[in-house]
């Protein structure tokens, strides 16, 4: 039972270098970086990933807590809207017409492409999909490490592909030549990573399986193409992520097994289940002798009376009692159930409560269950969507715009999109620029919401585009494009419908009504 232990943090260690109290300037010497006088905690990334699995497979609190979480953050996937910064691009269309155009077909392109199984190497899950597993698993294991493949084949949509690789398959141990050859670089390897002089990632190690040689995969070659995109985003001053349930591991491992025990416990309790007791003056029948009941002697010739015995058990065959007629003097006492205990649910919601809100999540999302006020809950959903957009902030910049940003470069060098100045540092950013949008909040009152949207509108804080994809991820042309088809159909029907019978009582009847319910 080792693995209960809580995960701890080893003492920082201050990494080889210069002596902080000897440091004069920030400035860097000769093949000297400003990370050689940080100070780094060492954690034992292995345990803590085996710790997070474990409690993952065997506890349904943290199943559903990851469950509830990717279903608010991704949902069916997060969107992107283009939004060029055309003030910045020298040769950009100058006329609003052409530059729709061009953003219109950007996110075409896209959507067909996140909509397709192109994304996935193995060509079995969507682009929305694979959202939803690499942020839950960045969630469990703390981590993800993507290789981005290029595929040449002129009937896809893009010729960029995601290969997900086991953590487990990230090297730890290298020989001597691998060390030198880094260090020669001026750089230093950390557990899998490989880090240039100013602490940037720039390679990957891995092993196809265990005791293979690693291989050095750089997160970007020559021409600039990306091949890697380590997604983390809680491993601060860590070369690894750690996963959010290292920190309530033992919370939850021993959560997991008050669960078995009280439902077992239950079950068992739901048995007849008793004693046989005997009184006093009942002597107790021996192995291999005569049973004779208490006040009966023996006859003269020391033979038994004729008589017959009850059975001196309780025999229990799955859930029925079999139970004969006892012996004289006997009774049977049967045990009181003391499950399901009365405080089992007060005591698992309130470790469920402090759990929760280390996820920024209230227990009513969690539970989905909401007994409080109007006010209350809409509060609770408010402050839960702060936490939400937090997450996908991390999602967006740790997974979504790098390959997005890899996938559209594609797009530029194949000539699908044309874009003037591409490939300047500034001109690119301008081009990539824009939004990501997933599902919108969970809506208490969904007339208010809607009429809180009508005045947004109005004021010009939020375009139909976004409200659109926001309340059910539907594209705004679209639907007006259909609407401009079913709106005069729908007129020509209602023309026809009878008015009178729609017609509101007349005041005279109202004043009756209003005199027979007095």
């Amino acid at each position: 039972m080792a693995w209960f232990n809580r995960p701890k943090a080893e003492a920082p260690k201050q990494r080889p270098g210069r002596s902080v109290d000897n440091l004069r300037s920030f400035s860097l010497g000769k093949k000297e970086s400003p990370f050689s006088f940080s100070f780094k905690p060492e954690v034992d990334i292995d345990r803590a990933r085996e710790q997070a699995r474990k409690v993952r497979r065997e506890s349904l609190i943290a199943k559903g807590l990851l469950r509830r979480l990717t279903d608010n953050v991704i949902n069916t996937g997060l969107t992107w809207e283009s939004s060029p910064l055309w003030d910045m691009i020298p040769d950009a269309p100058e006329n609003d017409e052409a530059r729709q155009k061009f953003t219109t077909n950007a996110e075409n392109y896209w959507k067909l492409y996140a909509g397709s199984t192109e994304a996935d190497i193995k060509g079995k899950f969507t682009f929305r999909q694979l959202q939803r597993q690499i942020f839950q698993m960045g969630e469990a294991e703390g981590e993800v490490f993507l290789i981005l493949r290029y595929i040449s084949d002129p009937n896809r949509i893009s010729n960029v592909a995601i290969q997900k690789i086991e953590n487990d398959q990230v090297a730890t141990d290298y020989d001597t030549d691998y060390v030198s050859e880094v260090n020669a670089r001026g750089g230093w390897l950390d557990k899998g990573i490989e880090y240039d002089s100013t602490g940037r990632e720039v390679a990957v190690w891995l092993r196809e399986s265990l005791g293979d040689d690693p291989v050095r995969i750089p997160y970007f070659g020559n021409s600039g193409r990306r091949f890697v995109i380590h997604y983390s985003h809680n491993s601060f001053n860590m070369s690894h992520g750690l996963s959010s349930l290292c920190n309530m591991v033992y919370e939850l491992a021993k959560l997991a097994e008050y669960d078995e025990n009280e439902l077992e416990a239950t079950v068992a309790n739901a048995l007849w289940m008793g004693v046989i007791e005997a009184d006093k003056d009942v002597k107790s029948r021996k192995s291999g002798a005569n049973f004779r009941p208490a006040g009966v002697s023996p006859s003269p010739t020391h033979e038994e009376p004729a008589y017959t015995p009850g059975v001196d058990s309780v025999k229990i065959d799955g859930k029925a009692l079999i139970m004969n007629t006892l012996n004289p003097g006997w009774s049977f006492k049967g045990f009181q159930p003391t499950r399901p205990n009365q405080n089992y649910e007060k005591f698992v919601e309130a470790f469920e409560t402090r759990i929760c809100g280390y996820f920024g999540m209230p227990l009513s999302v969690y539970k989905q269950k909401f007994q409080s006020s109007y006010s209350a809950a809409r509060t609770e959903i408010l402050f839960f969507w702060n936490s939400v957009m937090v997450y996908r902030d991390d999602m967006i910049s740790g997974f979504l715009a790098p390959y997005h940003e890899a996938v559209f470069s594609e797009w530029v060098k194949a000539g699908v999109l044309k874009c003037p100045g591409f490939g300047t540092p500034i001109i690119s950013k301008a081009w990539l620029y824009g939004s990501w949008t997933g599902i919108s909040r969970p809506v208490v009152d969904p007339v208010k919401e809607a009429n809180a949207v009508e005045k947004r509108l109005k004021l010009g804080h939020t375009t139909g585009e976004r409200e659109a994809k926001t309340h059910n991820g539907s594209d705004f042309a679209e639907n007006i494009n259909r609407l401009s088809f079913e709106n005069p159909k729908l007129a020509e029907v209602n023309k026809h419908l009878d008015p009178a019978q729609y017609s509101a009582p007349d005041d005279e009847d109202d004043s009756d009504n209003d005199q027979e319910e007095e």
